[in-house]
């Protein structure tokens, strides 16, 4: 695509960046409600295995709302863009 090597990697900084604070959102999502107050003097081997499955679960969910959103927003922003730079001749 001609993008410059520096670019992309100025880019991945800049999404890494983002994508933490997305994934502390989640984190939060399954800390708040799932742990409660004194769930460290509950934990055994069989919690932790529950706890476990549940932030995979989590992740999953993460992963597909973070692609249907960046979906959604390419798609858009790219049809404005679009709009743009063709202007008058759409």
């Amino acid at each position: 695509m001609g993008v410059p090597l520096e670019r992309i990697l100025d880019e991945w900084q800049a999404l890494s960046e983002m994508t933490d604070d997305v994934a502390a959102r989640f984190s939060d999502l399954f800390a708040s409600p799932l742990l409660a107050p004194d769930w460290r003097e509950r934990l055994d081997a069989e919690r932790i295995d529950e706890l476990s499955e549940l932030l995979g679960r989590l992740r999953q969910l993460g992963e597909q709302v973070l692609l249907a959103a960046l979906d959604d927003s390419i798609a858009r922003v790219a049809s404005e863009r679009f709009a743009e730079l063709l202007g008058d001749q759409l």
